[in-house]
């Protein structure tokens, strides 16, 4: 079973996230903000994270940096719909700093499932 770290300050959002990646088998670790996402990263075995741009206390950006800066190549979806004004170059940032794929909410399932599995078989063959 896969295990999906989802990093996300909108408890909404992620509890809807959260049941319809556990309906398709996933396991899920949640975090409300980036210092708590990085926590949970640095105790549990992540496959891959799905974080939010714009958290209080650490946000995502500051995730990114984080997560790359312990060498690990998990992959990582970011989704946001925050401030419409900085989102283009927002997104850029986030690629930059290792980003695999930058989604804009509201994100579909069908594109978000199919990002997870395009990433998650990708880096299962890196593993091999």
């Amino acid at each position: 079973m896969n295990s999906i770290l989802l990093v996300d300050d909108d408890k909404d959002f992620r509890e809807s996230l959260k049941d319809l990646l556990e309906i398709k088998g996933y396991l899920i670790y949640e975090a409300k903000n980036g210092a708590e996402g990085l926590r949970v990263f640095s105790r549990e075995s992540i496959d891959l994270v799905i974080s939010d741009l714009l958290m209080p206390e650490i946000d995502g950006l500051e995730l990114l940096m984080g997560i790359r800066g312990t060498n690990s190549g998990t992959p990582i979806i970011v989704i946001s719909g925050g401030n419409r004004s900085n989102f283009d170059k927002s997104f850029e940032i986030a690629q930059e700093l290792g980003a695999n794929i930058v989604l804009g909410k509201p994100v579909s399932a069908d594109v978000l499932f199919d990002s997870i599995d395009q990433l998650l078989a990708s880096s299962s063959k890196n593993k091999i």
